[in-house]
Order: structure tokens, then sequence, then C-alpha cells
């Protein structure tokens, strides 16, 4: 642990865990955090969830006695790594040396390392951590693998002889679904004296997509339309388009041609009489035939 009296190391704890914990999360807070349900039951969840995590803090010192850590479960898209890394990032401004790790990142480490002890290398640097932050620790078969369980289990158990806490945020909503992912023996030492905090309530990215911003594109201009001089419905051939596009006009192959400065009333009874027309014609042609 750093000792507040020397600022300039406390700011360089924080920046050091804001690297690790990347862009996304490096200005997490507790305020930054949104209760963005309207449902109040589903609000309350959030609340408690805040109030918790928080109550946790308070309680840091204490932690430490009896190695209790913080376990922030729950359905995906809730602000679990968000709330764990404003606790941790809380952490490191009060001088504790706080090491943040995700599982694929974990992993990795773990494959770089092959073949040497769990207790060796980047392992050793997790277990003198003050606080260690794993975020999610599990691959995504969702199972660990041999190997993976034998370092996951070194680290966690070197912290727990040392009585040092470890967060852990995971994909689980009960007991049983969190000791099948880490294995009995790393659960039940992440377990021992921890504070466990449920996130059940809907996903945030799905409520961002509901409410995001919608894009207005303007609208076309309307365009002015002829109409034909004799007042009749006919083809218009390129010469007349071209010259009619000089003056100013546009015709629509949507609707009769009507005047460019006609009112809608005028431009309603061309159509209407185009229209009369356009079936008298049909019916002489139907008498005809």
């Amino acid at each position: 642990m750093i000792d507040t009296a020397f600022p300039d190391l406390i700011t360089a704890n924080v920046e050091a865990l804001r690297a690790q914990v990347g862009e996304r999360y490096a200005d997490a807070s507790f305020a930054g955090y949104r209760i963005y349900h309207k449902r109040p039951e589903q609000a309350a969840r959030q609340q408690a969830a805040v109030a918790a995590i928080r109550g946790y803090l308070v309680d840091l010192p204490d932690r430490f006695r009896d190695c209790g850590g913080l376990v922030v479960r729950g359905t995906v898209g809730t602000g679990k790594d968000y709330l764990t890394a404003a606790a941790a990032l809380e952490a490191a401004a009060r001088g504790y040396v706080v090491a943040w790790r995700e599982g694929e990142e974990l992993f990795g480490e773990v494959r770089r390392f092959e073949g040497a002890t769990p207790t060796e290398g980047v392992a050793k640097r997790l277990i003198r951590a003050d606080i260690l932050c794993l975020s999610d620790p599990v691959p995504v078969s969702g199972t660990l693998e041999p190997r993976q369980a034998e370092w996951l289990k070194a680290v966690v158990h070197g912290r727990y002889k040392r009585m040092r806490p470890t967060w852990v945020t995971l994909n689980a909503l009960d007991e049983a679904a969190c000791e099948a992912m880490l294995t009995p023996p790393v659960w039940d030492r992440v377990r021992h004296a921890a504070t466990v905090v449920t996130c059940q309530w809907d996903t945030f990215r799905g409520f961002a997509r509901a409410h995001a911003p919608r894009i207005e594109r303007p609208s076309a201009p309307a365009r002015p339309r002829v109409r034909a001089s004799d007042g009749g419905v006919r083809k218009v051939t390129p010469e007349e388009l071209e010259r009619a596009r000089r003056k100013g006009f546009a015709f629509s192959p949507k609707s009769p041609p009507v005047a460019a400065d006609q009112t809608e009333a005028e431009a309603d009874a061309v159509r209407r009489a185009q229209i009369a027309r356009l079936r008298e014609a049909l019916e002489k042609r139907k008498d005809a035939g």
C-alpha cells in the first residue's frame, strides 16, 4: 500500500490502473453510473447494487483482516465491470495497489509462461498486489482448461494465504454457475467472506440502442412541375425536358404535370379534369372494341 502522504505516487498508482482497465473504464465512477431503468423494481436493484459496492469500500481496511473479496455477478451488459472499475479506481486513490486482468488477457499470459510454475513471473505480481480484479476470468468456451485452472487456483490461493482480497466479475446468477465456471477450489476461496453483489436487470446496451438519438435526414426540396400547353397528358420529349429545365421547371414522372405557379386547388382541378378525360377515352375504346 502507498502512503497517501505522497500525492505523486498516488497519482501514478491511479494512472497505472487506468492503463490496465482501458479507455472504456478509465474514468469510471459511481457518480457516472446511470440508473437507467424506468421500471421501479429494476431501478431499485441497480441502486441496491451500487450501495452494496460503496458499502464494501467503506469497510475496505477491515476486508484485509478476513480476506473478504468482492464478487459482482449477473447478466450480460448490466455494468458489472464498470462498477468494479469505479471501486478499483477509488481504492487506488486511497493508496491500494490494484491489479486488473480480463479473462482472455490472463490466459494469454498463461500461454506466454508455458512451462513456468504458477508462482513465477506474472502470477507472482498478481499475488503481491493489494487487490486483484479479475474480469470474467473464464475463456470463451466457458470451461477452464487444466493449465488455466491450475494458474487461477495458484493465484487465488496465493492471495488467500496472504489475506489479500480478490475481486471477480462473472456472467452468472447463482452459486452453482459460479462454481462451475471457476472450479470448486477457486470458487470456495473467492467466495469465503466475500461480499456478493447480484446485477439482475436488463442490459444497458439494449437500453442505449432503444434510446439512441435519431438522425433526421433533410427531405428533398419540392420540385416545380409543368403542365402541357393543351392541358392533356403526354410524354415529354428530351428536347422539351431540357428547355423546361433551362427555364427553371422540372417534370415529375409520378403525378400529372401542373404549372409551377398554380395553387394546390387549381392543380387538383387540373388533375381531376385529366382523369375524367382519360376515363372518357377508355370508355370510347371499349365501345369501339
